[in-house]
């Protein structure tokens, strides 16, 4: 029954099925359940549910790479901001471009 409850979540979600902690979360939850109406456990050492468990994993987990911001694309931000540039919004223009900065050289990663 594992194995039905493990197709079904992969048909439902956002195109592309619920992602591994989903359904291990749901297989919680179902365990949680079935302890508490019918004191039953359920065997989550079972070598089936194990190996349902990691071809889920490898099937439905994987991940959404960002594109990374590139030195042309602050350069293009920059020559937007000095187009709009007016005096009666210079300091908010730099702030702003300030942000872009720092968010850029704090927060970068090499992924």
């Amino acid at each position: 029954i594992v194995e039905l409850f493990a197709g079904i979540c992969s048909l439902e979600g956002d195109k592309n099925g619920n992602k591994y902690q989903t359904f291990d979360g749901k297989m919680a939850a179902v365990a949680f359940a079935h302890k508490s109406v019918r004191n039953a456990r359920l065997n989550y050492k079972n070598p089936e549910y194990e190996l349902i468990a990691r071809g889920y994993k490898r099937l439905n987990s994987h991940v959404k790479r960002k594109q990374p911001v590139t030195t042309s694309m602050l350069l293009a931000m920059h020559r937007q901001l000095e187009a709009d540039r007016f005096v009666d919004n210079a300091d908010t223009n730099d702030m702003l471009w300030g942000s872009i900065l720092l968010g850029y050289f704090f927060l970068d990663r090499s992924s």
